[in-house]
């Protein structure tokens, strides 16, 4: 297992192209992302994600988890690149490397409309030109929690495959599918599909808890200063409003997310459960 050839150079062509992976523009062109941490790489084996090339530290042999790691890449077939301690540290994005980096494929942006065919309920989340790259992953690993699979970004969001978005997402990246659209082909995709758009506002005058779930829904989060456009508030079917019985003016954009996403997934789940019953 040790044989294979160390890589030391900063200027090594895999090292070089693993680096490029920094900036969004080269993800989208290879269609790739950097995952990083031991609990991230085995998710990604667990979940049989086709890693396109896994770096780590020599060091890593010396961590039991971590030769275990090494094994289970080997035994995928994916391609290993042992790296220099000393040259992991210098490309690696944390403070305290755990010693182990892998390429990622992004997962497909293309709607299957067929998750819609037969569904009674349904329920997605559409998130407003969100920036703080925290909230999105937060928001992200909500959605994945509550059985969400389907997140709209509309333009204007963060880039979800940055650094910071994967380690808030704890994960979860691979569990759901996510959608870059434009405001209209999120308005316009709802119509087609009989999917009520509901939209948080603070000038709603219903509150979340009693807006009925039995439809199909996709909840609208806007962007943490402006809150939702104009052209989501316009095509709502619904707005609604989380009660703050305290000082603060709001919540924080990935804390209301997760309010309203586990109230309508959780009542959503109870409607199933008594339809299953009756039939």
């Amino acid at each position: 297992m040790h044989n294979r050839e160390i890589l030391t150079s900063p200027d090594n062509k895999k090292i070089k192209e693993l680096q490029q992976l920094g900036k969004k523009k080269y993800r989208r062109e290879q269609n790739a992302f950097v995952i990083e941490g031991i609990r991230f790489v085995e998710s990604a084996l667990e979940k049989s994600i086709a890693l396109k090339d896994v770096f780590y530290s020599s060091a890593l042999w010396d961590n039991e988890r971590g030769t275990a790691l090494i094994e289970a890449v080997e035994a995928k077939g994916y391609r290993l690149h042992e790296v220099a301690p000393k040259l992991f540290d210098a490309i690696s994005d944390t403070v305290n490397s755990q010693g182990v980096l892998a390429v990622a494929p992004m997962m497909p942006e293309v709607l299957d409309t067929d998750i819609l065919e037969g569904e009674t309920t349904y329920l997605s989340l559409v998130l407003d030109r969100i920036q703080d790259p925290g909230n999105l992953g937060t928001m992200i690993r909500t959605a994945d929690a509550a059985g969400i699979k389907d997140i709209f970004l509309v333009k204007g969001t963060t880039d979800p495959y940055s650094t910071k978005v994967l380690r808030s997402t704890m994960g979860s990246i691979f569990d759901v599918r996510l959608h870059m659209l434009d405001t209209d082909e999120v308005i316009a995709y709802a119509e087609q599909h009989g999917i009520r758009l509901v939209v948080t506002s603070l000038d709603a005058s219903l509150y979340h808890y009693e807006l009925a779930v039995q439809d199909k829904l996709a909840i609208v989060i806007g962007n943490e200063g402006n809150g939702v456009s104009k052209e989501f508030l316009e095509a709502a079917d619904d707005l609604i409003k989380i009660p703050i019985y305290g000082g603060a003016e709001s919540l924080n954009a990935s804390v209301a997310a997760g309010i309203v996403l586990y109230d309508f997934a959780i009542r959503q789940k109870k409607l199933m459960k008594m339809d299953f019953s009756i039939r």
